[in-house]
């Protein structure tokens, strides 16, 4: 008597906006001898077939190698750890493989349960958690990007007013100057011009220290924006970090995962090409 197959679940795991990691791809084996099933994460681009097998035996107690094994269907053809190490995990998921595991279910060969991974089951779970995800980090980027422009857009504008402003105070002085000077005399406007120079090197002297950095228009405009974003994301309540931290998951996400469809759902020719070299691989068992 065959042992029943088993289906093996998967799924995506995304990591949260507050974290680096990456991408996981989710296996759940539905173990007979305990009430929980096994749980497995591997990447889901890089992994391979062998890669999986080879966490069965670490978790079936470090069997020898050919007590887990893979076979094409319930034929008795092995696929080699050669080949299974060839093999993405993609590409597992897509074939109709048994994976056989001791200790979780007998047939009359005493060969172990059988699991599959087949695509119905485990391919497509996968690809519609891809590309929710990839909406999802897409939407939180967005918003955060919205938000931050305009934060970006409101300092911008608030800059434009402190920059003509100071234009047009440096030239009421300048007026004020020449004024003074016809009505009072350059024996007294004389000093206050050299006091106003003195301020301004005082002034140049004070943003140095507090900027780390030299005197000069672009300088001061860098450093007055910086301060308008920050209040205008007060008074907006836009975390900008948070935002900057949302925006470049999102980023991250959408790049792995853009590499998941690439694996997981790869054009017909390409998965015509796997096909063909399936079977030709098994054809040699």
């Amino acid at each position: 008597m065959l042992a029943p197959l088993r289906t093996v679940a998967a799924t995506l795991r995304v990591p949260a906006t507050k974290t680096k990691a990456p991408v996981q791809l989710a296996l759940s084996w539905p173990w007979p001898t305990t009430s929980a099933s096994l749980e497995m994460r591997v990447d889901p681009t890089s992994a391979t077939a062998l890669d999986i097998v080879n966490r069965l035996r670490a978790e079936t107690g470090g069997m020898a190698k050919e007590d887990v094994r893979v076979t094409r269907g319930y034929s008795p053809h092995r696929v080699s750890d050669a080949d299974l190490d060839a093999m993405p995990a993609a590409q597992l998921m897509r074939s109709n493989l048994v994976v056989w595991v001791p200790g979780t279910g007998q047939n009359d060969t005493g060969s172990g349960g059988a699991y599959t991974l087949d695509a119905a089951s485990s391919l497509s779970p996968v690809l519609r958690a891809a590309r929710a995800a990839a909406a999802d980090a897409d939407r939180a980027s967005t918003l955060a990007s919205a938000s931050v422009s305009r934060v970006q857009a409101a300092a911008d504008r608030s800059l434009a007013r402190v920059l003509y402003g100071g234009t047009a105070a440096l030239t009421a002085q300048l007026g004020a100057v020449v004024h003074l000077t016809y009505e009072l005399g350059w024996d007294l406007m004389e000093p206050a011009t050299n006091m106003l120079g003195l301020t301004t090197v005082i002034l140049s002297g004070a943003f140095f220290a507090a900027a780390n950095a030299e005197f000069t228009y672009a300088n001061a405009a860098n450093v007055v924006r910086d301060r308008l974003r920050r209040w205008h994301a007060r008074r907006m309540r836009v975390d900008l970090e948070e935002a900057a931290r949302t925006v470049e998951h999102g980023r991250r996400v959408r790049a792995q995962l853009t590499d998941v469809l690439a694996v997981f759902a790869p054009p017909p020719s390409s998965v015509s090409a796997l096909s063909s070299s399936s079977s030709s691989l098994y054809s040699r068992h």
